[in-house]
């Protein structure tokens, strides 16, 4: 009963582990998922077969046809995981189909290791080499279990041999290939669990039942605690993975720059500078934050509330938080040359630490701290910039402009590379839907457009939005597409282009974007996963134009999955998403069909923006500014 109980324990936990690797759809390498879960299942196969012959069905004949099922089903785990290792290896797609096994694509090693398995595959239905003796088993029974003829064992041995040398090298090399680390460990680790695997087969299967002990139940324990670490690994060796390894922060600011941003009470300024912050960190920055002294209290929390880990960087000495009088007005005074020295030095114990940068914030509130010194401090400014501005220090530097005269605006456009207002822009799409900001967020939106008409102005709205609100964006589109036009010049927008010209991911090295095969819907979903991953803080924008091409390309049915697993994966409340159709390129049951997808919809033609449905919202309400947001933006505007 206890054998019994182990085999269902052990079949079901395999089969478990298989269907979750089924559900691993975003994989772009899905021969290669073919491939693993065809070895997944040949275990499964030889789990079985154990337990027809030792608990079930006992007799000889039973072990003599089990034997061969058994010995074929890891023979041919061995020609998969091989052919899978090469693919990983080459980095590059294929389909599976026989043809492939013979063909020139195949290198040498890959014919010969092939080869050899076959013809054993062969001599093992032909010559059956192997006896058939009864054994105690581990739990105090007698079960009938096959006994190789020496050569025969010794051929099996090879196999493995054969199998750690070729094929599980091929899963070390590979990751040598990428240099994110996490696909690196897991192509490490894929390589060790498949080695494990083999070894302790030969072992339990073979050599021990050889000496006449059976103890395959203690195989199949370690077997499924690898094929466990296989089926988690499996999802960080996509090949895009290494595409989405570099920070891109929405806040582009370059070593050497100096920005000033204007702000007011009623913007959430906190937003945008823990995004800043936060970017530097995780880019391997030394963080300054200088801000005034009434925020001392609520700083901290504001900063953990947007992501950032105030206390591990503080310890760590990466992020450093001061008040404006700590800073500035030590002893209450403000000495111009202790402050150059202070940050002299701190750039210098910054780089001898090996940061990549040292990133400023300097938030000045409204001056009142200088108490009419203002003079005073812009002297100071013009002679730290002399001293201390070099490609290795990056600032950001921000003012509340609600009660600031004319002059200092002006001071500090003059000190500055360029300015960035935080006043404007920050509802420049969600107006036009008579919605804030806020309100907009998390909603997957159906975004139908007249090719007609100037559509591509509301997704420039919509990009200028998210990256006034500090929200990286990221597009995909085709190169040479209206909104491709439109905003390709944007640095700060990250533009995943689909062309078929190419039959896997590329990056255009003259403008940094992705190119994706268009007609591969499972590489597409795995670049929504890893753009997810490669922001896994704060709001998310994402604008997939267009449905219509998709349809066109590949059919609405494969379209429509597309879609339903789009929608799962950006189910998230940070993430906002334009999904463009041109409705008037389909027939009415395709474009009802893929309607019937979204809550949210939206319609642009000539006369602009119309809202089609946006529930659980109070679309009649105009966005209604501060009154303090709408004067300081009047004022900017007029400057």
């Amino acid at each position: 009963m206890i054998e019994l109980i182990f085999y269902i324990s052990f079949l079901s936990t395999l089969g478990a582990l298989i269907v979750f690797f089924l559900r691993q759809k975003g994989s772009y390498f899905r021969s290669v998922q073919i491939l693993f879960l065809t070895a997944f299942i040949s275990f499964l196969i030889i789990g079985l077969l154990d337990l027809i012959k030792n608990y079930l069905i006992i007799s000889k004949s039973v072990v003599f046809f089990t034997t061969k099922i058994g010995v074929s089903a890891i023979l041919i785990a061995a020609i998969a995981v091989e052919r899978a290792a090469l693919i990983l290896y080459k980095k590059r797609e294929e389909k599976l189909s026989w043809k492939l096994f013979l063909s020139k694509k195949s290198n040498l090693p890959s014919i010969i290791y092939q080869g050899y398995a076959i013809c054993i595959l062969i001599l093992t239905w032909i010559l059956t080499p192997w006896q058939t003796k009864e054994v105690g088993d581990m739990w105090g029974g007698m079960v009938y279990t096959p006994e190789y003829e020496w050569w025969y064992l010794i051929s099996l041995i090879a196999v493995l041999a054969a199998f750690v040398a070729y094929p599980c090298r091929l899963f070390l090399l590979s990751s040598r290939k990428y240099k994110e680390k996490s696909i690196a460990d897991a192509l490490t680790w894929l390589g060790a669990s498949w080695i494990s695997i083999g070894v302790t087969l030969i072992i339990f299967h073979g050599l021990l039942r050889l000496l006449g002990y059976e103890m395959v139940e203690v195989g199949y324990s370690l077997s499924v605690l690898y094929f466990g670490i296989i089926a988690y690994l499996f999802k960080k060796t996509t090949i895009l993975e290494g595409f989405f390894d570099t920070l891109y922060p929405p806040l582009r600011i370059s070593g050497g720059e100096h920005v000033v941003a204007f702000y007011t009470s009623g913007v959430d300024k906190m937003r945008i500078f823990s995004t800043y912050i936060r970017d530097g960190l995780l880019a391997g920055d030394r963080v300054a934050y200088v801000y005034p002294d009434e925020e001392e209290e609520t700083v901290r929390a504001r900063l953990k509330e947007y992501g950032v880990e105030v206390e591990k960087y503080e310890r760590n000495g990466s992020l450093h938080l001061m008040t404006l009088s700590q800073a500035y007005l030590p002893n209450s005074i403000f000495d111009k040359d202790k402050l150059i020295k202070f940050w002299t030095d701190f750039k210098t114990d910054t780089r001898s630490r090996g940061y990549r940068h040292e990133r400023d914030l300097f938030d000045w509130g409204d001056l009142s701290f200088l108490k009419g010194d203002e003079e005073k401090y812009f002297d100071y400014l013009k002679e730290a910039d002399t001293q201390l501005m070099d490609p290795y220090l990056i600032e950001l530097r921000a003012v509340n402009i609600e009660n600031l005269s004319e002059k200092w605006v002006k001071k500090f456009r003059f000190f500055s590379t360029k300015s960035l207002d935080l006043l404007r822009h920050l509802n420049r799409f969600s107006e036009s839907l008579r919605l804030s900001h806020r309100q907009i967020a998390g909603r997957k939106i159906l975004f139908e457009f007249d090719p007609a008409s100037d559509y591509e102005k509301a997704i420039q709205s919509f990009a200028t939005e998210a990256l006034a609100n500090a929200e990286p964006i990221e597009i995909f589109t085709c190169k040479g597409s209206a909104i491709h036009s439109a905003l390709s010049n944007r640095k700060d927008i990250r533009f995943l282009l689909l062309t078929q010209r190419v039959s896997t991911p590329q990056v255009d090295t003259s403008t940094n974007e992705i190119l994706l095969p268009a007609n591969n819907t499972s590489l597409l979903l795995d670049a929504l996963d890893k753009t997810l991953e490669a922001f896994p803080y704060g709001n998310l924008n994402v604008v997939f134009d267009s449905l219509s091409s998709l349809v066109l390309l590949i059919g609405f049915e494969k379209t429509y999955g597309f879609m339903r697993y789009a929608a799962e994966m950006l189910a998230s409340p940070r993430v906002t998403a334009l999904f463009l159709l041109n409705p008037t390129a389909h027939d009415q049951k395709v474009v009802s069909s893929l309607r019937d997808l979204f809550s949210n919809q939206v319609a642009y033609g000539k006369d602009g923006v119309q809202v089609v449905r946006l529930p659980e919202t109070e679309v009649g309400t105009v966005l209604k500014p501060t009154t303090e947001i709408l004067l300081a933006r009047k004022r900017v505007e007029e400057r």
